[in-house]
């Protein structure tokens, strides 16, 4: 997904300083979109904005064979059991890609 919102940059901004920046979920994505674009010399990754971004699970806080965190959203009045179900979905599988998300790293010798 980094290598997709990476292209898709590059299709608009030829050269300069940018930020980047995501909610929840894209907080994490626009960390792997910089470190695509980092081979870019001509764009320069000035900044990061995360807001409300998990904090990656990374594995050596916990055992190998624990499962990941479960989070539960609690059903309000005027939502149905599917919208739950789906919603609980959601935050399942994002916990779940994080918990063996490995954050990338290089030499950022800029």
């Amino acid at each position: 997904m980094g290598q997709f919102y990476a292209g898709l940059i590059r299709g608009k901004v030829s050269k300069g300083k940018i930020f980047l920046g995501g909610w929840s979920a894209g907080g994490s994505i626009s960390i792997q979109v910089a470190r695509c674009l980092d081979s870019i010399p001509e764009i320069e990754v000035a900044g990061i904005i995360m807001l409300d971004t998990p904090f990656p699970d990374f594995p050596d806080w916990r055992p190998k064979d624990a499962p990941p965190p479960q989070f539960h959203i609690p059903l309000v009045p005027d939502e149905t059991a599917k919208n739950k179900l789906a919603q609980q979905q959601a935050v399942n599988d994002i916990i779940h890609a994080l918990s063996i998300w490995e954050l990338p790293s290089w030499d950022n010798t800029r």
